[in-house]
């Protein structure tokens, strides 16, 4: 991780030196808990993207074109490209992680942009179907930053298309604890998303949760709960943080954590949530 220089975070560089450093799937995941614990989390939460494609008639994408922001490297291009998206483009901050998936995705139009910039640097009248949004606007620390995102994701968006975010986004209406601003990553209220959205068009259809077991909680009904869920967390290291016990222990927590997240709806889900949008026609 780089530190600040001088009380200055520098996002660009930040990213640059952790694909560098991890350019595998630790490089887009939890920093310090094994591979095999991040492709869990990686696993489960597909199957909530899944759930929620097929409810909403997205499960087959043929004919469809789809861009994921923030690709890393390159699981959610994969991931659209199983479910028979005609077109996949992709973008990232990174120039490492560009250029990987330059050659892991040839036919795939990749570029390196910053979703905080006045404009992407994408074909000029490139529309998309479906644009995904994965563990990705929490790191844009700043306000503004933040609306100048949903705003270029706006403009590429197509007549009628969806916006796609999995993310950490706090609901407000019950406990939630402070959650002080770090350098690399903003917790927002779903308020704030919400206002950003249909500021450009959007309309949020569905939010789900993403994740109950398998990642920092955010909220709870009650103190009591969020305080459990949180102990859960820490006391996960002691097997997430190993490759084997996490293979071992992986499968049954996908189950428990699918479980939990069929009894939960959308501002009851105590962490990351799933947001789907649509774009007005």
């Amino acid at each position: 991780m780089t530190e600040p220089t001088n009380g200055t975070f520098d996002p660009r560089r930040y990213w640059e030196d952790r694909l560098q450093a991890h350019p595998d799937i630790t490089g887009v995941g939890y920093l310090g808990r094994s591979p095999a614990f991040i492709e869990v989390q990686y696993r489960s939460r597909m199957r909530r993207i899944e759930k929620a494609l097929r409810r909403l008639g997205l499960s087959d994408l043929t004919g469809r074109a789809v861009l994921d922001a923030g690709s890393g490297i390159g699981i959610w291009l994969d991931f659209w490209h199983r479910h028979h998206a005609t077109t996949v483009a992709g973008l990232d901050f990174a120039e490492a992680s560009v250029n990987r998936l330059r050659e892991r995705f040839p036919g795939d139009v990749i570029v390196q942009a910053d979703l905080t910039a006045s404009a992407l640097p994408l074909p000029p009248s490139a529309r998309y179907d479906l644009i995904s949004a994965f563990d990705v606007l929490l790191h844009i620390v700043t306000p503004e930053g933040f609306v100048q995102a949903i705003a270029n994701l706006a403009s590429r968006s197509a007549p009628g298309g969806w916006l796609v975010v999995s993310d950490a986004i706090v609901a407000g209406t019950r406990y939630a604890p402070p959650y002080p601003p770090a350098d690399y990553q903003r917790v927002r209220t779903l308020a704030d998303y919400r206002e950003a959205l249909e500021a450009n068009g959007f309309e949020i259809v569905s939010l789900d949760p993403a994740t109950v077991f398998l990642s920092t909680p955010l909220e709870g009904s009650s103190r009591i709960t969020f305080e459990s869920l949180r102990f859960w967390w820490r006391a996960s290291g002691a097997w997430a943080n190993f490759n084997l016990p996490s293979r071992v222990l992986g499968p049954p927590t996908i189950a428990l954590d699918q479980m939990a997240c069929n009894l939960m709806r959308g501002e009851r889900a105590p962490g990351a949530k799933l947001l789907f949008a649509r774009h007005a026609r």
